[in-house]
C-alpha cells in the first residue's frame, strides 16, 4: 500500500484530478480488445496498413512506409473507417504524418503481434509473426 500512498501524494502535490489520472491509466494499460474507441480505431488503422503492405509484398513491390501510408489514407476504405469513429474533421496530410509516426513508434510493438492481424477476407486466418515483422 506504500506505492498507492506515493501515487496519491504525487497527484495532490501536482494538483492532478484523480479522475483524469485514472482515465490516463486505463487508456495506457488497456488490453487490445478492451473496447476503448481509440484503441479500436488504432487497431483498424494498423490492420488496413498491414493489408496494404501485404498487397505490395505479394506483388514483389518495395515501397517506403510513407508511400504505403499515403496510399492508404487517400483510399476509400480508410475514409469509411475514419467516419465510423468520433474523429475530428478529416485532414489527410495530418493523418499521414500521425499514422506513419504511430507505426514506427516502439511503444506500438506490443500491438504488432500475430494474434491481432488476419489475412484480408479471412478473419480466422492469422498472419505469421515473421511475415508481420517484414510488413511493418
Amino acid at each position: 500500500m506504500k506505492d498507492i500512498d506515493e501515487i496519491i501524494k504525487y497527484l495532490k502535490k501536482n494538483e492532478i484530478d484523480p479522475k483524469i489520472a485514472l482515465n490516463v491509466l486505463k487508456r495506457e494499460f488497456a488490453p487490445v480488445n478492451s473496447g476503448h474507441k481509440k484503441t479500436a480505431w488504432k487497431m483498424i488503422k494498423f490492420q488496413l496498413y498491414i493489408w496494404e503492405r501485404l498487397i505490395d509484398y505479394k506483388n514483389n513491390k518495395e515501397r517506403k512506409r510513407i508511400e504505403v501510408v499515403e496510399r492508404l489514407v487517400y483510399s476509400i476504405k480508410y475514409k469509411k473507417a475514419y467516419d465510423m469513429f468520433p474523429n475530428p474533421p478529416f485532414n489527410a496530410p495530418k493523418e499521414i504524418k500521425n499514422l506513419a509516426q504511430l507505426i514506427a513508434e516502439p511503444r506500438q510493438d506490443k500491438y504488432f503481434i500475430s494474434k491481432n492481424f488476419s489475412e484480408p477476407g479471412r478473419p480466422t486466418k492469422k498472419l505469421p509473426q515473421e511475415l508481420l515483422n517484414k510488413l511493418r
